[in-house]
């Protein structure tokens, strides 16, 4: 009996032992820390990988680069891991003109997970020089990627004849045609209008209003325009409405 009698104290000295360490198991459960994240786009991508969700690195290219396209992803989301493919895809054919960005934002101590507060992942971002991002909203394949970027570096279209008139108007449902002076290098109001022209394709890329310029003179008064800072739209029955002059022409249909 005294031998299972010291079983028995040793047993409950044991159990109670282990309960006396639970809290500072748990609390040492609690504290733990994450696994350090890894890449998630391999070495030798075209892509930037960020895993570490330091947007530092991102502000010095942007010093840089003229056009950034950044993908803000979340390592265990099924639709980033489905996005990877195409962003790399669009990352190499595009790898001589644009630098493309991977940044983990879902990485606890990163700065991107302070700094927004995504409702869904990916989030995709094209940044041009120092004005605020335009966002992607189509289908995330290679093909639309590539579009969208080329749309943003190349937003605006230069017409110098009528025929080119007749074919950029051909192409595109909507299209708006401004006179500007580019004969200096920045001419009053050129940047709001090129500024424009890419929140038109941000707000819709598969169907923007295309932006045009004419800088000779006949060309500027065949489409009403008798001065530099004045555009005009041409709608969907050809005709052309001059928003300063506000006159209907119709010579090119």
């Amino acid at each position: 009996m005294a031998r299972y009698s010291r079983i028995c104290v040793c047993t409950t000295g044991l159990i109670l032992s282990l309960l006396a360490l639970l809290p500072s198991l748990r609390q040492a459960t609690l504290t733990s820390h994450a696994k350090p994240p890894r890449r998630f786009f391999p070495a030798g991508s075209a892509v930037i990988d960020f895993p570490y969700g330091n947007m530092n690195p991102i502000v010095d290219l942007l010093q840089k680069e003229e056009i950034l396209f950044v993908m803000y992803y979340a390592p265990w989301c099924a639709q980033s891991v489905s996005v990877r493919e195409e962003f790399q895809k669009a990352a190499k054919y595009l790898i001589d003109k644009v630098k493309f960005v991977g940044v983990n934002c879902w990485w606890p101590e990163g700065s991107c997970r302070n700094t927004y507060k995504f409702l869904k992942y990916p989030e995709l971002y094209v940044y041009h020089t120092n004005l605020d991002g335009f966002r992607f909203n189509g289908i995330p394949t290679a093909d639309e990627l590539v579009r969208f970027v080329e749309d943003i570096l190349y937003p605006i279209t230069l017409l110098h004849s009528v025929e080119s008139i007749n074919n950029f108007s051909a192409l595109h449902d909507n299209v708006v045609i401004g006179n500007f002076d580019l004969s200096t290098p920045t001419p009053p109001g050129y940047k709001t209008y090129y500024i424009s022209a890419m929140r038109m394709i941000e707000w819709n890329h598969l169907q923007p209003v295309k932006f045009s310029i004419v800088n000779k003179p006949l060309l500027s008064q065949l489409l009403g325009m008798n001065d530099t800072k004045q555009f005009v739209i041409l709608n969907l029955n050809g005709s052309f409405v001059s928003i300063c002059v506000q006159k209907k022409i119709f010579i090119l249909k």
